[in-house]
């Protein structure tokens, strides 16, 4: 893992007088700024700093994987969706039928509106609660 740097603080001493003044107005600022970047990246970085968004929908498909249901969703990212990764998958039908593969999905995109075209993995006819995890680009 990248080691973040340790900052050198912007001291207006460190300069000629003739500057000091207006070292000693940018000093504030870019010290802070750097201070809080610093702390951000120091273990502060969270699932809500980053572009994605964990979206639970409920499906079925039929025996091409397409959705017999219409499934979509309202994207919140800040980009369009890059991809999809199925962090659960759950039959809501029979608990002990399962998926036959990590579920991938297959969509499209208008404005903020993501549409399930086809979902691989699920047995057809079964309702599946899928918990995905939404990547922006």
């Amino acid at each position: 893992m990248a080691r973040i740097p340790d900052l050198k603080r912007i001291q207006k001493e460190d300069f000629d007088k003739d500057v000091q003044d207006t070292i000693d107005k940018l000093a504030f600022p870019i010290n802070s700024f750097m201070e809080q970047t610093k702390a951000a990246f120091d273990h502060s970085i969270d699932f809500t700093n980053l572009n994605q968004q964990l979206i639970t929908l409920e499906t079925s498909v039929d025996i091409n994987g397409k959705p017999i249901i219409e499934t979509k969703y309202r994207s919140t990212l800040k980009t369009r969706v890059a991809g999809h990764a199925c962090i659960n998958a759950i039959n809501l039908v029979s608990s002990n039928i399962y998926v036959t593969g990590a579920p991938f999905i297959s969509f499209i995109q208008n404005e903020n509106i993501v549409t399930v075209l086809s979902v691989t993995g699920l047995q057809p006819g079964q309702k599946y609660r899928l918990v995905l995890l939404s990547i922006g680009q």
